[in-house]
Formats: structure tokens, sequence, C-alpha cells
């Protein structure tokens, strides 16, 4: 019956961005319970999902400035290996933004240990074998070779 789906036919059929917005409705009216991870967060992954999803080159806009969230600045304020001046510089580029709130949200909401692993293993086949390949195309990007410097940062953190 098509008046009555199944929650994962619901979930299969939304976008990510209705999905998020799912999300905040089930936090504000029917929980009582804080919710894991702040929306604003979701919204990050959401950019850099839809990225990887439609093929988009993500070096491409690297340097695109965005306003430095509060919220992921106060989150990372707690990060004792980063300064205050490291965490503003990359906080105020869209990708380092979207990638930080990606491994947030990833640590957070994801609670299977084996889902964690397969995470590591992607993420260092990615940047310790595939970036590595072409590294002399970008040995003199300033602006790339430090993103990569930070989110090895973050991956080394976050999974260890």
């Amino acid at each position: 019956n098509a008046d009555h789906l199944p929650l994962w036919v619901l979930l299969e059929m939304l976008s990510f961005g209705d999905l998020i917005n799912l999300y905040k409705i089930y936090f504000k009216v029917y929980s009582e319970r804080m919710q894991p991870i702040d929306a604003r967060l979701l919204e990050h992954v959401r950019d850099i999902r839809n990225a990887c999803a439609h093929s988009n080159c993500l070096i491409d806009n690297i340097n695109r400035p965005a306003n430095v969230s509060p919220l992921l600045s106060n989150i990372m304020s707690e990060f004792t290996w980063l300064t205050k001046t490291t965490r503003k510089r990359y906080l105020r580029r869209r990708f380092t933004q979207d990638f930080t709130s990606l491994l947030l949200v990833h640590r957070t909401l994801v609670k299977s240990e084996g889902t964690h692993m397969k995470a590591r293993t992607k993420l260092r086949n990615l940047f310790y074998k595939r970036m590595m390949r072409n590294r002399v195309y970008f040995k003199s990007n300033d602006i790339i070779t430090n993103a990569y410097s930070y989110c090895f940062k973050l991956i080394r953190y976050y999974f260890t």
C-alpha cells in the first residue's frame, strides 16, 4: 500500500538535503534528546557528498572562501595539536571546512568499529597512494599541498 511505506523506502527516496530536514524535524518535534550532531555540520557533509556524487573536481574550488563556522571553530578549539591561527586559516576555506565536518560527523554518528576501519583503509589508500601518484604536479602549489597536509593531520587524528 502506497500510503504505508516502510521507513527505509522513504530514506531511499529522499535527497540528502531532505534527509537533513527530516533529521532537524525529528529532533525538534519528536525527540526529547539532543541532536548527536548539529544539523549545520550535516550541510557541510551534503556539500562534499554532492561534489563527489556529481564527479566535481574537489581541488577546483579548494581555495573558495567561506565564513568561519563558529560552531566548527568551537569544536575544533579542543584539538590541542591545532593552533588557533591554523584552525581559522583552514576554516576560511570551503573545502577544508566541509572535509573537517565530514570527519567529525562520521566519528560522532558512526558507531561501528568495522565501518571506521573501512573508512580508515579507504582514506589511507586515497592519501598515501592515489594522491601520491602524481604529487609532482602539485608540489609547487602551496594551496593544494597545505590543504593536503591539514586534511592528512585530521585523518590521523580521527582514525588513530
